[in-house]
């Protein structure tokens, strides 16, 4: 259990959240080598690949934990406290931003290495977007954004918690409305610059994903009555409402593929669908770490929670790594299977040992920034 948040149960959600992130990569990769001209599909998923954009689509709700999360733990660790901005930023930009650098130091690195030279506009979209090599650090330019705002969510929520909450829910809602009907008419309705340069922006910037966060904090403000809430409610009807949202992603994805052709809009985190699916299965899954508290399995999810942020740092040099040896690891469900479970391991094993080294070794910090420390 971590000894951060002291709760088991964010933990668990924060090992299946991770279990998703590392899915989404290795099967967007695994359609890539094996699937690459499907903008030539016509808007019709080939069968060999609907396993894979069904698994896809089922992870979604990943990142929204994430941050739900995150932000969670800001107003509940405040327990009544008034928003100290100076030392809530001392505390978190540097927890994000020495990893974050480093990491994103190693990308380019290997980028060099792997792609051949880049150019000053590939440092700065890279260094400021986290959009190089490893593609998944994106998340915390994101989440530092989001965590600089907070003052503003707290004052808004200090007024009204459930009020601001839709509010913003609200203008998530009309975003993803928005950007999904110029995806799938092709942006024809935007000049072409502004078009491209919403497509870029989208993933790193917090319009994107606000809402996920400011409703973290909403709950972090009455954690025990919303955790009453959830051990009290139904896991039928969870359960039933989960499928459900589950159902309406995947008929999304299919119908924004045919209306679009673009697989990778159709199966991104941007759309309305990702946003009912994502709050359904945050309830679903809280419902289920605290149903199943005692169970082995939750205690591996628990467990895969202490090693998530690392998780989330390394995965992608793993995968990238494998890829430079061969597609083969990508080209089949069994090599998917492996490519995955290799992965999962190598993190956990690399985690535990660079945690005895930074240990032993207090004053390395090189390692400690490795791990995500």
């Amino acid at each position: 259990m971590s000894q951060a948040n002291k709760r088991w149960d964010l933990e668990a959600m924060r090992g299946i959240a991770i279990v998703g992130v590392v899915l989404i990569h290795v099967l967007s990769m695994g359609i890539a080598a094996s699937y690459p001209e499907h903008a030539e599909w016509a808007g019709e998923v080939q069968t060999g690949a609907v396993p894979l954009v069904w698994l896809n689509a089922w992870a979604r709700f990943s990142v929204p934990v994430f941050l739900f999360i995150s932000g969670l733990l800001l107003t509940f660790r405040l327990q009544g406290k008034s928003l100290s901005y100076k030392t809530m930023l001392s505390k978190r930009v540097p927890a994000l931003v020495l990893p974050y650098l480093f990491w994103t130091v190693l990308g380019l690195v290997m980028a060099w290495l792997i792609q051949g030279p880049w150019g000053f506009k590939d440092l700065v979209v890279t260094l400021l977007l986290g959009k190089g090599m490893f593609h998944q650090l994106y998340f915390i330019p994101l989440l530092l954004q989001l965590i600089v705002l907070a003052p503003l969510w707290w004052k808004g929520l200090q007024w009204n918690p459930v009020k601001f909450t839709l509010i913003i829910g609200l203008l998530q809602v009309l975003y993803y409305a928005a950007y999904q009907f110029c995806y799938m008419t092709s942006f024809r309705y935007l000049p072409t610059v502004i078009a491209k340069g919403w497509e870029i922006m989208i993933v790193p910037t917090f319009m994107g994903m606000m809402f996920y966060f400011i409703a973290g904090m909403a709950v972090g403000m009455h954690l025990d009555q919303v955790t009453r809430f959830i051990r009290r409610s139904s896991m039928t009807v969870f359960t039933l409402i989960y499928i459900v949202s589950f159902g309406m992603t995947i008929m999304d994805v299919h119908l924004s593929f045919a209306a679009s052709s673009d697989l990778g809009n159709s199966l991104h985190f941007y759309r309305v669908s990702v946003l009912v699916y994502a709050c359904c299965a945050i309830l679903w899954f809280w419902k289920l770490a605290l149903v199943a508290a005692e169970a082995a399995w939750m205690n591996m999810f628990v467990r895969l929670g202490k090693y998530a942020f690392f998780i989330f740092l390394a995965h992608v040099l793993i995968l990238e790594s494998l890829k430079a040896l061969g597609s083969y690891w990508y080209n089949s469900y069994g090599m998917l299977l492996v490519t995955y479970l290799l992965t999962m391991a190598a993190c956990a094993g690399v985690y535990e040992l660079g945690t005895r080294i930074s240990v032993q070794h207090s004053s390395n910090k090189a390692v400690q920034m490795f791990l995500g420390k």
